[in-house]
């Protein structure tokens, strides 16, 4: 119960950030699991089940959670942004404690109130522009250099 509590804790943190709005709302739908990943599409029969592989590995189905958090070099990109500002042993399953950990780190660090939760948000949305690219531009390329972009 209390561990739920603390979850939607992260609605109601992500509507306070000092972002554009359309970045809250990619948090949010982060959150209640409502991206439009190829799983997504696939279980709504948008697309044929056969096209719900990840667009970076094609080893897995690609959800929200795998594309952004989960996938190896994903993890990598959130494992490096958390080793260069100091944010030791970082690790998450989800969304909501993925971005309820960051949150807490920014506010330790004292960062300014209504920007503890950026650096989430800006590494989510980057990560799921890059995955755009790969999707609608056909952009190809090893991970880092996509990401680079």
């Amino acid at each position: 119960m209390a561990r739920t509590k603390k979850f939607d804790s992260a609605f109601k943190l992500v509507w306070k950030m000092e972002t554009p709005i359309m970045i809250k709302v990619f948090a949010w739908k982060c959150f209640i699991n409502k991206l439009p990943t190829r799983d997504a599409l696939a279980f709504r029969g948008i697309l044929p089940s056969s096209s719900s592989s990840c667009v970076f590995c094609c080893a897995n189905g690609e959800s929200s959670l795998h594309s952004l958090l989960l996938f190896h070099n994903a993890s990598l990109v959130w494992k490096d942004i958390a080793d260069c500002i100091g944010f030791e042993g970082y690790k998450a399953e989800n969304f909501k404690e993925s971005f309820l950990n960051w949150f807490s780190f920014s506010k330790n660090a004292k960062v300014r109130k209504g920007k503890e939760g950026v650096v989430w948000m800006a590494v989510c949305w980057t990560l799921w522009l890059v995955r755009n690219d790969v999707v609608f531009r056909e952009i190809r390329g090893t991970f880092p250099i996509l990401f680079e972009r």
